[in-house]
């Protein structure tokens, strides 16, 4: 649509994408950097297709259904008819969360579900006999379950039980929790106490059907103090998706938090004002310019 391509150019460009189509996890299992660009290779790859199909090359019409297409090969089992199911009424776009933690979003109910507890009673570390975790699918268990010692921050972000830890000793709130992306460069992760706490959570597969519905979204969270006293609370949808989101006030506050430390002084602020107003920016460059090292120069020439 940007490059205002006609339907054959478009679908070329589909089809030439479904190339780049894969993407492997065991970063979640043995750390590494890699997650942090997982982002940018579909996106350059989706670039890279729309400019080869604006220069001629002609990809497979039937990427998505066909005989070694996207869904028989990846999918297993599949209903095409998703495909075009709202096709030009739902907009996906608005289905996407944003993250208000720095950690894998499977963890963050987790996190709503400590809050309220710890708003209905508080407690610490040392009050804490077990934390029980309860989620509805093995590949979620397997996910931010299995890794109780991380070895390096994104094993952190990748540990529940970790990052619950974090949380309960740090004793904050919402975003200002513990569980920020400096909270992760700053942790020590052979801390005796963070790890010995670490230890007391579990993540455990439940055969709830009234939690069928959440998979991904949310689940249940049972704290049992040292006096026996127990309390638990289900987090249907973890804050940021778009069931339970953040708000413009709250995205801006987590973007101030992330820049301010690394920016040059009130840049952050000239990045969300020209996203506040980008309709009536000349050129998207002036954007692009403020967030670039050296971006401030060719921005106040525009």
């Amino acid at each position: 649509m940007i490059l205002g391509f006609d339907a054959k150019t478009a679908l070329n460009a589909y089809g030439i994408a479904g190339s780049h189509s894969a993407g492997l996890i065991e970063y979640t299992k043995t750390g590494g950097s890699v997650k942090r660009i997982h982002a940018g290779i579909p996106t350059q790859g989706g670039v890279r297709a729309a400019l080869f199909a604006e220069a001629g090359i002609a990809g497979p019409p039937t990427i998505l259904e066909g005989e070694k297409g996207f869904c028989k090969v990846f999918a297993g089992e599949y209903d095409l008819s998703r495909l075009t199911d709202g096709l030009g009424d739902r907009w996906h776009l608005l289905d996407n969360g944003i993250k208000p933690y720095s950690c894998c979003h499977l963890i963050h109910f987790a996190f709503d579900a400590l809050d309220v507890l710890l708003d209905r009673r508080g407690f610490g570390p040392a009050d804490l006999a077990e934390i029980v975790v309860s989620t509805n699918s093995e590949p979620i268990l397997s996910h931010i379950g299995s890794i109780v010692e991380p070895g390096d921050i994104l094993g952190a972000q990748f540990s529940l039980p970790f990052s619950v830890a974090m949380r309960l000793h740090h004793g904050g709130r919402r975003m200002e929790g513990g569980n920020g992306f400096w909270d992760y460069l700053d942790i020590d992760l052979k801390d005796p106490d963070l790890l010995a706490t670490a230890r007391k959570v579990r993540v455990e597969v439940t055969n709830d059907a009234s939690r069928v519905a959440t998979v991904d979204e949310g689940a249940g969270v049972a704290v049992r103090l040292t006096d026996g006293t127990v309390l638990d609370v289900d987090v249907p949808h973890s804050w940021g998706l778009p069931e339970n989101p953040l708000s413009v006030a709250e995205v801006e506050r987590k973007f101030y938090y992330l820049t301010d430390p690394v920016m040059l002084a009130g840049r952050p602020r000239r990045i969300v004002e020209a996203v506040a107003d980008v309709t009536s920016l000349k050129s998207v460059r002036q954007l692009v310019d403020l967030l670039v090292v050296g971006g401030d120069r060719r921005a106040a020439a525009q």
